[in-house]
């Protein structure tokens, strides 16, 4: 027989191990007036009579209590059934609690100890491989709620474990593939040589095998439990796998096995570990080739929304932080001065969820009417899901037009990737053809890099050109054309198109001479309307739009204008006229700009041109509505916080298989 000793500053105890000796415990020397032997239904049968046999002939007094075999029983219901039972039978302070048989036995017949008259003594008689190789020592106790598991719970360590693997011939296959998952924890975790052990010999599994598997395994968490023993940090090594294993036994009301959760636990936190560049591919895949090998699963196909939220409720979080053990070979795991649990983003740990759809082809279009806050709240979806954002604002394409736009500083921007701003100079034009054929290519590279477009704006012709599979009009620009239409006035445009496009003239700028020119340069050419963007796309999209009520967008536009004029817009205008921006292109480039070139050239008063801008820029905003309103499958918020949820929802949420 093998004696591990477990010390501690309080006290310490034995762990006996070795085979057929449970006959010959000697239960005298503990000195108890009473023995109360807990038990479940399955192991009453088989060992719980036995014991309490001995008990009586060593001329003890004991008395056996047993429950529904099955993590379910495990409750603060089913403790307080014990509790009262001893009450009954009138057990004193000085008897003593034999906690006989797995996991759930051992968790549920300690937990009564540590409470039941504030705390008597108990002993550990494990007889599963489970219980034999981690859960009867260290002194944790507890029970299930529906929140979580083991979230009700006490340190209370036990006066002596006794460890008959003779047991483990009565054990089904399932239980034994329970204990060797928490034996491979150990060996990622801590021991090279018990994990080449399990790769070397598991198909044996005779007498000695187990023998050395359950010793070494002792003789590891009897170690780290000396250090730590209520788990301030070192212990949390023993989570290994738990955090997302434990996860799933919640998610699945305990209908799954706890070593096929924490196989599937091992699996995704290697993976997790293996993102961050610590665990390499091949340890990684040793840990699952063995995982598999021992005939556990490394794939959940549950609902990862639930996972997540259960997770964050995980004794180990912080702030609704995650936090995992991170191995970076078999055997050994990140450490950084004393601390060996460590945060992971969400986004990261959905992603090693496997739970991103496989092709990420989805993308996410923020819009709303101009001055709403698009830009601001785009930047910390951006940071939230590690995604990149395209501009579909049409004139920020432009370089130099920078605080009539609105443009985000790079301080602004905070690391975050934007795309399709400043790619042109203002003397030119920029087609929605031209900015659908480079946006596109954009989108489909930030898609290769698995990360999430988020597509920001509120230009919805652009919007639509990108998102949607849309073949735009090959119209060459016309130059004759063009020269005749440009001397007409903004009026006199919209009435042409109104006569041959009603459509388009219903939802364009009616201010935008540009646009004016091209939609009639591509009616008069083509002989027909422009024709409608059919609402298939290549993506599966997400739009989300930002709701404003007419007086607060109201208010928000006057606040943004001021703000546009105190940074400088007259001296930005002022700027590109003097590098060679003539006035017919402010005019062309609508809103801000030709009303401040206006002012500049003396066509009206700041005041007028002011009060223009407010009043021009609020139909802008309502032209804008009108165009977002036709589209059902915008998702409309009026709080931030709503995006996030949306996202969430849209990217992860995931049916049963």
């Amino acid at each position: 027989m093998k004696t591990i000793k477990v010390n501690f500053k309080g006290g310490n105890y034995n762990i006996k191990i070795g085979s057929e000796f449970l006959n010959k415990i000697n239960f005298r020397k503990f000195k108890a007036s009473k023995f109360a032997i807990i038990t479940d239904s399955n192991v009453r049968k088989l060992y719980g009579e036995k014991i309490k046999k001995l008990i009586k002939n060593q001329r003890l007094a004991a008395e056996l209590f047993d429950f529904p075999a099955g993590e379910k029983s495990k409750t603060l219901k089913q403790a307080e059934k014990l509790g009262r039972k001893l009450a009954e039978k009138k057990f004193d302070r000085n008897a003593i609690i034999i906690a006989l048989g797995g996991g759930v036995t051992g968790d549920l017949a300690g937990f009564v100890a540590s409470f039941y008259k504030r705390g008597i003594d108990y002993i550990q008689i494990p007889t599963t491989l489970v219980a034999q190789t981690d859960s009867s020592i260290g002194g944790k106790t507890g029970v299930d709620i529906p929140e979580g598991k083991n979230l009700f719970g006490y340190f209370h360590q036990p006066k002596a474990v006794f460890t008959d693997i003779s047991t483990l011939k009565t054990l089904p296959e399932k239980e034994i593939k329970n204990g060797l998952a928490e034996t491979i924890k150990y060996g990622v975790t801590q021991d090279a040589g018990l994990f080449e052990l399990l790769e070397r010999n598991f198909s044996e599994r005779n007498q000695e095998f187990f023998l050395k598997i359950v010793e070494k395994s002792c003789g590891i968490k009897a170690r780290i439990v000396e250090q730590d023993e209520k788990e301030k940090e070192l212990r949390k090594i023993l989570n290994y796998g738990h955090t997302i294993g434990h996860a799933i036994e919640t998610a699945e009301t305990y209908k799954i096995s706890h070593g096929k959760a924490v196989g599937i636990g091992m699996a995704y936190e290697g993976k997790i570990s293996n993102r961050l560049g610590l665990f390499g591919k091949e340890s990684l895949d040793r840990q699952n080739q063995l995982i598999k090998k021992i005939g556990l699963p490394i794939a959940y196909k549950g609902n990862i929304n639930q996972l997540i939220e259960i997770m964050k409720k995980d004794k180990k979080a912080k702030s609704g932080k995650i936090y995992f053990i991170l191995p970076t070979t078999v055997g050994k795991v990140k450490k950084e001065k004393q601390q060996v649990a460590f945060p992971v983003k969400e986004i990261l740990i959905r992603e090693c969820l496997k739970k991103l759809i496989k092709s990420l082809n989805k993308i996410i279009v923020l819009l709303g009417p101009t001055a709403a806050g698009k830009s601001g709240l785009a930047v910390k979806l951006a940071k939230k899901f590690n995604g990149e954002i395209i501009s579909a604002d049409s004139r920020q394409i432009y370089k130099g037009l920078d605080i009539g736009t609105e443009k985000m500083t790079k301080k602004e921007r905070k690391g975050v990737r934007h795309h399709m701003i400043d790619i042109i100079e203002p003397q030119k034009t920029y087609t929605v053809a031209q900015y659908q054929k480079t946006a596109k290519k954009i989108l489909n590279k930030i898609l290769k890099k698995k990360k999430i477009p988020i597509i920001v704006g509120g230009s919805g012709f652009y919007i639509d050109a990108l998102v949607y599979d849309y073949q735009l009009p090959a119209v060459a620009p016309q130059k004759n054309l063009r020269k005749r239409l440009q001397k007409k006035s903004t009026e006199e445009l919209n009435r042409i198109l109104q006569g041959l496009d009603p459509k388009r003239a219903a939802n364009i700028d009616p201010c935008n001479k540009v646009r004016l020119i091209r939609a009639l340069e591509i009616v008069i050419k083509t002989g027909t309307p422009v024709p409608e963007i059919k609402k298939q796309s290549p993506y599966q999209v997400l739009k989300i739009g930002i709701k404003k009520s007419p007086n607060e967008l109201r208010k928000l536009i006057n606040q943004r204008l001021e703000k546009t004029l105190k940074k400088g817009l007259i001296e930005e205008v002022k700027k590109l006229h003097k590098k060679g921006l003539s006035w017919r292109r402010f005019e062309e480039l609508g809103l801000e700009y030709r009303l401040a070139a206006n002012y500049l050239r003396g066509l009206i008063s700041y005041k007028e041109m002011a009060e223009q801008m407010k009043k021009e820029i609020y139909r802008y905003a309502k032209r804008q509505m009108t165009w977002f309103r036709k589209d059902k499958s915008i998702r409309w918020i009026t709080k931030q916080n709503k995006a996030y949820s949306l996202i969430k929802e849209f990217y992860y949420c995931s049916s049963r298989s």
